[in-house]
C-alpha cells in the first residue's frame, strides 16, 4: 500500500531529464545494470539520482560509474523532494517482494522503467515499462524512450498516479480482512 496523500504535490519543471532510482545500492537491486545503461546512453542534459544507502560490495562499481550526470546521494531525510524533481523512475531489481519505492513513485505521478521481479503494480505499456531483469539494451531502450518523448513521461506518469490510488494503505486493509472472512 502506499499513502497518495503524502504524494499530492506539485511536480518540480526541469529541463534536465532526471531518472531516479530509491533503494539500498546493490547487486540485488540491479544497480549495476542502471549505471551501465545510462553510462552507454550518455544523454545531453540529464542525470541519474541514486538514493540509498551503497552496500560495501557495490563500492567498486561506484568508482566505475560516477560521473557528473550520476549523482550518488546515498541516504535521503527527505525523499519526496527527489519524487518531486525526478521525470521516470528505475528499479531495475533482481530480486524482490513488492517494493513500497514503486507504489511511491507511481503516487508522485512518475511513470516507470521496472523488471517483472520488482513486485511492482505498473502496467506495462500504461504506467511505464516493465522489462526482464539483468536486460541493459531493454533499460536504454525505455530510458532514451521517455528521453525523446516527454509527453509519455506525463501520460504514463497520469496513468500510474490513476492506477496506485487502487493500493492505498485504506484499501490493502480492506482486501485482507475479506481474505481473512473468506476463510473463516
Amino acid at each position: 500500500g502506499v499513502d497518495v496523500k503524502k504524494f499530492e504535490f506539485e511536480r518540480e519543471e526541469s529541463d534536465k531529464f532526471i531518472v531516479l532510482f530509491v533503494g539500498q545500492v546493490c547487486l540485488r537491486k540491479g544497480v549495476q545494470y542502471l549505471l551501465r545503461a545510462w553510462k552507454e546512453l550518455n544523454l545531453k542534459n540529464s542525470e541519474l539520482r541514486m538514493c540509498g544507502k551503497i552496500t560495501p560490495e557495490f563500492e567498486m562499481f561506484i568508482k566505475k560509474y560516477k560521473n557528473d550526470n550520476v549523482k550518488f546521494l546515498e541516504f535521503v531525510k527527505d525523499v519526496l523532494e527527489e519524487y518531486k524533481k525526478a521525470s521516470v523512475f528505475c528499479f531495475p531489481s533482481i530480486e524482490e517482494g513488492s517494493a513500497l519505492v514503486t507504489y511511491e513513485a507511481m503516487a508522485a505521478g512518475l511513470p516507470l522503467i521496472v523488471t517483472y521481479n520488482s513486485g511492482s503494480v505498473a502496467r506495462d505499456g500504461k504506467d511505464g515499462f516493465i522489462i526482464p531483469i539483468r536486460d541493459v539494451k531493454a533499460l536504454k531502450e525505455k530510458i532514451l524512450y521517455f528521453y525523446e518523448n516527454p509527453e509519455e513521461i506525463r501520460r504514463m506518469g497520469r496513468n500510474a498516479r490513476k492506477h496506485v490510488e487502487k493500493y492505498t494503505w485504506e484499501k490493502y486493509g480492506e482486501r485482507l480482512v475479506k481474505f481473512f472472512e473468506s476463510i473463516v
